[in-house]
């Protein structure tokens, strides 16, 4: 059977929450930053989530995408750390296993309701410490056209490399 954009935008984030999920307590601990985001996703378009290693991201982010969800909007998350080296974002579409770019996908998926595009672990194109550094301009024209086509932006990175690389700060100047 063919998948609709929609069945492969919510194959492609259930296997980011799968991999959060692993790495989570259980039970999980309501984390307070995750309804304080959600109350500013109205008003921002691009949302960073920024904190040290281990400080509990992705904890936040995977309470965030479970709310976003359950008010019927369309949400595709995904880990940059662990796509392979791509310079299109035509190319992560092929990484996510989407039939076309990312935000494409999810437009489709979203229909006329409200779409998110969750990219976790920024800092794998970090020119600090990423291992895709030249996969920088994909991602930030990824975030050009998400917010072009009305797609709220969720982006997670670690301080360290927020404050160090000049390129992660500049995303959608």
């Amino acid at each position: 059977a063919k998948q609709t954009a929609r069945d492969q935008v919510r194959a492609a984030t259930e296997r980011w929450q799968n991999t959060i999920q692993r790495e989570l307590l259980d039970p999980e601990i309501p984390r307070a930053e995750a309804p304080q985001l959600i109350s500013q996703l109205d008003s921002a378009r691009l949302s960073f989530v920024i904190g040290a290693a281990g400080s509990g991201k992705s904890a936040v982010i995977n309470q965030v995408v479970k709310e976003l969800k359950s008010q019927d909007a369309e949400v595709l998350a995904f880990r940059l750390d662990r796509c392979e080296d791509f310079n299109s974002i035509e190319k992560l579409g092929e990484e996510l296993v989407l039939s076309k770019s990312p935000v494409v996908s999810l437009r489709r998926a979203a229909d006329k309701r409200d779409a998110f595009l969750v990219i976790d672990q920024l800092d794998a194109i970090s020119l600090m410490s990423g291992r895709l550094p030249n996969s920088y301009d994909a991602v930030a024209d990824l975030v050009d056209e998400a917010m072009a086509l009305d797609i709220h932006v969720i982006v997670v990175c670690r301080l360290f490399d927020f404050e160090n690389d000049h390129r992660i700060r500049k995303i959608n100047d």
